[in-house]
């Protein structure tokens, strides 16, 4: 899996920010997503892309389906570690990360690892929140090889334009 040590500690180049205040937060979730997806290679580096699968359907929202086909819940964003092959389910939090998220994400994990992964393939989880939550912190705790958590911050400044 892409998952040396520098990688599990630090997908996202950019270190943690400060917690964001409401002003600073994405109004909804699909806001955060779209920004994400248009800058993926930005965030994440050109190892990661969001993934597309045989029928040229891309990672955003990527559909979860049961045995028969229907459609029980739907993945962020899901990309691929082109270094090895592996797998990243990215889940979203526009304002902060529950615990409840853990359980979110290892669901769609295990759902990619018997659908979609190989056996030569591996399957990792982030979840990203714009603050960082204590109950999340501890859920984490005991996943933390497998799922890593980060908060994002906007800054927006306009500069030399000053308008007559």
């Amino acid at each position: 899996m892409c998952s040396n040590t520098q990688d599990r500690t630090q997908i996202v180049k950019n270190t943690p920010p400060p917690e964001p205040s409401e002003a600073e937060s994405f109004r909804l979730e699909s806001h955060l997503e779209d920004f994400i997806i248009t800058n993926f290679n930005r965030i994440f580096g050109s190892d990661y892309e969001v993934f597309v699968d045989e029928d040229g359907f891309q990672g955003k929202q990527y559909p979860v389906t049961n045995d028969s086909g229907r459609i029980i819940g739907r993945i962020d964003i899901l990309a691929k570690c082109l270094r090895d092959d592996s797998f990243y389910v990215i889940e979203l939090k526009r304002d902060y990360g529950t615990e409840k998220a853990v359980g979110q994400i290892l669901w769609y994990m295990g759902w990619v690892k018997t659908n979609l992964c190989t056996d030569t393939q591996g399957v990792r989880g982030l979840i990203i929140s714009a603050e960082r939550d204590e109950r999340l912190e501890y859920a984490i705790e005991m996943v933390h090889d497998l799922i890593d958590v980060k908060s994002y911050s906007i800054h927006f400044a306009l500069e030399g334009a000053e308008l007559k």
